[in-house]
C-alpha cells in the first residue's frame, strides 16, 4: 500500500480535526467528495442498526461511481477521507478497491469518560462505555481480518504512529505534530479513580482496551500511580471538584439574576413607550382643539360673530327701529322717515359688498 487513498475512522468524531490538520501539513489532502462519501454513508445506515456487523452493510451500484471519483482523485494526489461510520462499510468497500489503507483510531476510555466530565453535558458512563465497547469490537474484528490493509493507532499517539508508517512509504518529509494534550492539576490522580472504576465495575471493557493495545502499531504504556500522599491528592481532587459545582452555581446564580434583570427592563421599556403614546395623543386631542379654536377666531375676526351678522340684516334693523321709535309720538311721526333711509343705507352697503365679491370671492360670506 502506497498510502495514496486513506480511509480514517474511529469513535470519536472531533479527534478528526487535528488529524486533518496534521494530515495537510504533510500534503495530503482530504477527498473533494469526502461530503458526498457522507451523504452515502447517511443513507447506506439510516434504515439499519449500527450495532450488526460491519460486513452487513453494502455499498449500492448507485453509489460505485464515488469511490471511482475517489480513486481518480487520488491518482493525481494523496488524499483522505475521516469518518466514523466507514468502519460499517469497510469491508465492502475493501472487496471494491484493495488499494485503500486504513487508519484505524481508538481511545483510552479513561479519556473518553474525563471529557465528558469536563463538557457541562449530563452523560451515562455505562452507556458512553457500552458504546465505545460495541463500536471498538467492531473495529477490531476488521482489523483481525484486514491487518494487512490496516494501521490501529491510539489517537494519543497517532502523530508519531503515522510519521513511522508513512516515512516508509514514500514520504520521508514528514512534519511532526506538537503535543498539545491537555493537563490540568491532579490528572494523574483523575485518571487513577476512573481506570479504578472501570477496572472494578467495567472489566469487559479494559479487556477490550488491552486487545487494541496489543495489535496497536505503537501501544501507550499504561501509567504507574504512586501511592504516596494519595489520600491528600484524593482530598485535593474532590475539593477541587466541589470547588467547581460551586462556581457552576454561582455562575447559574449571576445568569438568573442578569436575565430577571434583563425582563424588568424589558418591562419597563415597554411601560415607557405605552405613557410617551398615551401623552402623544394627549398632545395630539389638544392641538386639534386648539386649531379649531383658532379656525373659529380667524373666521369671526373676518366675517364676525354671528350675533355682529344678524344686526348687519335689514329685517332686524327695520325691527329695532320701530321698538325705539313706536315709544314716543316724535318717532312714530319720524318712523317712516327713519326707515326709508334704513333701506336706502343697507342697498348701499349691498351694492359695495358685491363689488368686493366680485373682485375677491374668498370673502363671500358663508350662507
Amino acid at each position: 500500500m502506497d498510502g495514496k487513498k486513506i480511509l480514517i475512522f474511529g469513535f470519536i468524531s472531533d479527534n478528526f480535526l487535528e488529524i486533518s490538520s496534521f494530515l495537510e501539513k504533510n500534503k495530503i489532502k482530504k477527498a473533494e467528495i469526502e461530503e458526498k462519501i457522507s451523504y452515502m454513508l447517511n443513507t447506506i445506515l439510516s434504515s439499519k442498526e449500527s450495532t450488526r456487523s460491519a460486513c452487513d452493510f453494502k455499498i449500492q451500484k448507485m453509489y460505485h461511481c464515488l469511490l471511482q471519483d475517489f480513486n481518480n482523485e487520488a491518482s493525481k494526489k494523496r488524499c483522505y477521507i475521516a469518518n466514523q461510520n466507514l468502519l460499517y462499510i469497510a469491508e465492502e468497500w475493501l472487496k471494491l478497491d484493495e488499494n485503500v489503507l486504513f487508519v484505524l483510531l481508538y481511545e483510552n476510555p479513561i479519556e473518553i469518560l474525563r471529557q465528558k466530565i469536563f463538557s457541562n453535558h449530563k452523560f451515562c458512563f455505562k452507556d458512553i462505555l457500552m458504546d465505545w465497547l460495541r463500536y471498538n469490537n467492531l473495529m477490531l474484528e476488521f482489523y483481525s481480518k484486514n491487518n494487512n490493509k490496516c494501521i490501529l493507532m491510539n489517537y494519543s499517539n497517532y502523530h508519531n504512529s503515522l510519521i513511522k508508517y508513512l516515512s516508509k512509504h514514500n514520504n520521508p518529509d514528514m512534519v511532526y505534530a506538537e503535543n498539545d494534550a491537555y493537563i490540568f492539576k491532579n490528572k494523574e490522580l483523575f485518571d487513577f479513580l476512573l481506570e479504578s472504576l472501570i477496572n472494578k465495575d467495567y472489566q469487559i471493557i479494559n479487556d477490550s482496551y488491552e486487545k487494541l493495545e496489543k495489535n496497536s502499531l505503537s501501544p501507550i504504556c499504561k501509567r504507574k500511580f504512586s501511592s504516596e500522599n494519595v489520600e491528600k491528592e484524593i482530598v485535593d481532587l474532590f475539593y477541587f471538584i466541589e470547588t467547581n459545582s460551586i462556581l457552576k452555581s454561582k455562575n447559574k446564580s449571576l445568569l438568573d439574576f442578569i436575565f430577571d434583570i434583563q425582563e424588568d427592563l424589558e418591562k419597563l421599556h415597554q411601560e415607557n413607550l405605552s405613557q410617551i403614546n398615551n401623552l402623544n395623543q394627549t398632545i395630539e386631542t389638544k392641538n386639534k382643539t386648539i386649531q379649531n379654536k383658532d379656525d373659529l377666531l380667524n373666521f369671526q375676526a373676518q366675517y364676525g360673530t354671528a350675533k355682529s351678522r344678524i344686526q348687519n340684516q335689514l329685517s332686524y334693523k327695520l325691527g329695532q327701529t320701530m321698538i325705539v321709535n313706536s315709544k314716543s309720538f316724535l318717532g312714530c311721526l319720524l318712523m317712516p322717515v327713519i326707515l326709508l333711509g334704513i333701506v336706502i343705507s343697507y342697498k348701499q352697503e349691498q351694492k359695495i359688498y358685491k363689488r368686493k365679491i366680485e373682485k375677491d370671492p374668498s370673502l363671500k360670506l358663508p350662507s
